[in-house]
């Protein structure tokens, strides 16, 4: 649920943001919200991805 909020702090960012920096930020959210699923039960399918943004 942090993740989720947190990505959309970004996108709402976004046009503060430089392109490549904004990339940067989604891929790591991506990457902790992998490393979640991986080390507990919680699953991004589990939620609607649409409001979780990653």
């Amino acid at each position: 649920m942090q993740l989720g909020a947190a990505a959309t702090i970004v996108a709402l960012a976004e046009d503060r943001l430089n392109p490549h920096e904004a990339m940067a930020l989604h891929r790591l959210l991506a990457s902790l919200a992998g490393f979640v699923e991986e080390n507990s039960n919680a699953r991004r399918s589990d939620f609607q991805r649409a409001y979780l943004g990653i």
